[in-house]
């Protein structure tokens, strides 16, 4: 569980890591999402490019789990399916283990951190959906 945890807390770094971050995970999902469509398989809905997101973490679980999606790939999109991954799955798993390992700590702060600023970007109205990574 520890090296779970470790795969999935890029949201527990800083913003400027982790919103490049967010970037490369959407270009991820996209690319895997355009191989499963060229091989005639169904796309999960937040990896097509055209598509909606993730459910958001304000999408009541019973509507997440009937497989419900929000907004197209937009800044707020990614921001609201970051929030529900943060909501849903990270922050459980990282309160559990700061029962064990409470120097861990600084890692729930970071995430708070970085959920404040996914709230702002969710209802930003203007700038790309991503981020561009310097080369």
């Amino acid at each position: 569980m520890c090296l779970k945890l470790s795969d999935l807390a890029n949201p527990c770094k800083g913003w400027d890591v982790y919103v490049r971050w967010i970037d490369c995970l959407f270009q991820e999902f996209y690319a895997q999402g355009e191989v499963e469509a060229r091989q005639g398989l169904t796309t999960a809905p937040h990896m097509d490019r055209n598509g909606p997101t993730c459910p958001s973490a304000t999408t009541p679980l019973s509507l997440v789990l009937r497989g419900a999606t929000d907004q197209q790939n937009t800044r707020a999109g990614r921001a609201k399916a970051q929030q529900g991954f943060i909501t849903y799955l990270l922050r459980p798993l990282l309160e559990e283990w700061l029962q064990v390992l409470p120097t861990l700590q600084p890692l729930l702060a970071a995430l708070e951190e970085n959920l404040s600023h996914l709230a702002q970007w969710e209802t930003e109205q203007t700038g790309p959906p991503h981020v561009t990574l310097r080369q």
